[in-house]
């Protein structure tokens, strides 16, 4: 499939450039004509990170995209900042005072900054109508932004499109009377008139339904609307849910549609893999905090260089 329109990628990176590098050499090899600039949010930036990001072998690699490179160590997620201007209605004072003092114990700062919150910089940054989100853990098998372009060209108010759902904790999929899937969902089947709210409790299982931000495709438009009408960005947390999840409830809020074109774990094996070196993000940060190396680099390496030729 080809098109004249080009997205940008905002890829999140975990202090693991050889990872990151395989992700985008996947999306490459099957979405490169579409990709103009990758935006790369690195939370765990050293002096390794950066050098590696700046090397001739990774920039060449990639040569015909723009590449932006943001470093940092303040983090988000699950530090889960504070930006001034941004108190969306689904966040109480008393949490707003938790998060803040939560922070300052983290990063010596009460408040972050906008573009401390994860994809922000690439939202405010683009010009382009839509931005793909990855994490550094993926490995794309086929054109997969390319199938999220379509769907939401499709769309009257396109909202996102990717992956559905955190199924695997919401009890609404496990409930034999009340069963939910992502097939369910994106036939008009809601588990309870509250929906996407997966939970009456104020815990974690509040908001277990979203469109999982490892591999999505946002529309800016719908992105910058709902910061300004509802004080939320979409990579924050809030109201007990992940990055995402109260944005969700917002989107589908304001009427902005949502897809997901692989709603069986078989299609999405055929078209992604999430973790394929079965190690997620936040674990190989936990890991690394204490002073363990999770992230086989070799593994990686072995497989850049089996698969495209490049030494690394």
């Amino acid at each position: 499939m080809k098109t004249d329109a080009k997205i940008d990628v905002a890829a999140q990176s975990f202090g693991k450039p050889e990872l990151m590098f395989y992700a985008l050499l996947t999306l490459r090899q099957h979405s490169g004509y579409l990709v103009d600039t990758v935006y790369i949010n690195d939370e765990m930036s050293d002096h390794d990170t950066l050098a590696f990001y700046n090397s001739k072998t990774f920039l060449s690699a990639l040569s015909g995209w723009r590449v932006r490179i943001c470093s940092g160590r303040r983090g988000s997620g699950e530090r889960r900042p504070l930006a001034p201007g941004f108190m969306p209605s689904g966040r109480t004072s008393g949490n707003a005072l938790f998060r803040g003092l939560a922070y300052l114990l983290q990063t010596m700062s009460l408040f972050s900054g906008k573009t401390d919150i994860r994809y922000q910089r690439a939202i405010d940054s683009t010009d382009k109508d839509y931005l793909f989100l990855m994490h550094d853990s993926m490995e794309f098998r086929d054109d997969v932004p390319g199938r999220y372009l379509t769907c939401m060209k499709a769309m009257d108010k396109p909202g996102i499109t990717g992956e559905l759902g955190q199924c695997w904790q919401c009890g609404y999929h496990a409930d034999p009377e009340c069963y939910c899937s992502p097939r369910a969902i994106l036939s008009g089947s809601r588990p309870q008139p509250d929906w996407p709210l997966t939970s009456s409790a104020n815990t974690a299982a509040r908001r277990n339904c979203r469109i999982n931000e490892w591999c999505a495709l946002l529309s800016v438009r719908a992105a910058k609307a709902i910061a300004e009408k509802e004080h939320s960005l979409f990579g924050d947390c809030d109201d007990c849910g992940d990055i995402g999840a109260y944005w969700f409830h917002m989107a589908v809020k304001n009427g902005y549609e949502f897809a997901d074109p692989f709603p069986e774990q078989e299609q999405r094996d055929r078209n992604y893999k999430h973790c394929w070196q079965e190690m997620p993000g936040r674990a190989v940060r936990g890991e690394r905090s204490k002073g363990k190396s999770a992230c086989s680099r070799e593994l990686i390496k072995k497989r850049i260089a089996e698969k495209y030729g490049i030494v690394v």
